[in-house]
């Protein structure tokens, strides 16, 4: 479920009970109307994000018939629009929450085929963007909510072996943060030397797994990018 601030309801897709459910439903505080049976596939364990900005819920992955799902979905209010098959890989059991800050919508972590995972990826509503390295250990199920008085992405628990009783807070990585620890320090420049293309070429593909380092978005490592990482340098720890 997610909250649609625009028109003052609360949307939920999907679920299970002795089978896979695909209807839309929405909640005005007094009375729940389907709204849909078409659309996503009949699913569960996906999760789904209010994008207020643009109007829409978002949702993304799942668990159908078929296995795991790859699929972002968005809903209008009216109808749903699948919107892209590429980026996290599929998956259940993540979170998403949006950032009104920034514009994006936030994925952590999930269940992916046998595993679980610890990336976090953003959607701007066009396309995917995976987030560098976090500190946060692979896990399910986790909680996750956006404080927007502080501007941070608010993380508890999840199953990670374990039962997790960790809360961690994300607002955005700092440009050239290329391990995620929280600044921008020589171990960055190791990492970016790493994944360094050289000037109007291709990324080299060597990155560590979950580091982009094309940090100005033209499509490749070069120059530009170490120019970046030198204006957020703040030293070492």
């Amino acid at each position: 479920m997610t909250y649609d601030s625009a028109r003052s309801v609360t949307v939920l897709f999907g679920g299970y009970n002795y089978g896979y459910f695909g209807d839309t439903w929405e909640w005005d505080g007094t009375t729940w109307t389907l709204r849909s049976t078409t659309g996503p596939s009949p699913r569960r364990n996906h999760a789904m994000a209010y994008d207020s900005a643009r109007g829409v819920s978002v949702l993304f992955g799942g668990y159908d018939s078929q296995g795991y799902d790859g699929e972002t979905w968005e809903w209008d209010g009216s109808t749903w629009a699948l919107r892209a098959t590429s980026g996290p890989s599929a998956r259940q059991y993540h979170a998403m929450a949006f950032d009104t800050t920034r514009g994006v919508t936030v994925l952590f972590g999930g269940f992916v085929a046998s595993m679980d995972v610890a990336d976090t990826w953003e959607w701007d509503g066009v396309a995917w963007g995976l987030r560098g390295h976090t500190p946060l250990s692979p896990r399910a199920s986790p909680a996750m909510a956006y404080d927007s008085a502080r501007g941070v992405a608010v993380l508890f628990g999840g199953w990670d072996g374990a039962y997790d009783g960790e809360t961690w807070e994300y607002g955005g990585l700092t440009p050239g943060d290329l391990d995620g620890d929280g600044d921008v320090d020589l171990s960055d420049f190791t990492t970016f030397q790493l994944c360094f293309g050289g000037a109007n070429s291709p990324p080299a593909g060597t990155c560590p797994p979950g580091v982009d380092a094309d940090l100005d978005g033209d499509g490749d490592v070069d120059l530009g990018d170490f120019i970046i990482l030198q204006q957020n340098f703040t030293g070492s720890r």
